[in-house]
């Protein structure tokens, strides 16, 4: 969702690992990180709570403030993984819509 070549100064100015917000990003860390994850998730402004179901299960889970927010994380998700632009009608969205040619 950020433009090409931004990711570095926005893992330094939220004080972010850019080595493995990189890993997380491309699915290559060795292990799960659910605390980076939700670090991440607080700085892009969706807030979640990190619990585990039950409370000796090897999985966390994330929870949402509320079923409006779900919502539209998951509208959100969709939009990224469709192509389409999650904010239609701002520069941003039309910026990412307008992709270069290789």
């Amino acid at each position: 969702m950020l433009p090409k070549g931004e990711l570095k100064s926005f893992c330094e100015q939220h004080e972010l690992p850019y080595t493995s917000i990189v890993g997380l990003k491309n699915n290559s860390l060795k292990r799960e990180e659910p605390r980076l994850l939700q670090r991440l998730l607080r700085n892009l402004d969706v807030a979640t709570e990190l619990i585990r179901i039950p409370p000796n299960s090897e999985s966390p889970r994330f929870l949402f403030p509320s079923q409006e927010a779900l919502t539209t994380f998951q509208k959100q998700l969709k939009c990224f993984d469709s192509g389409t632009p999650p904010l239609p009608g701002t520069e941003h969205a039309a910026g990412a819509s307008a992709a270069p040619a290789p």
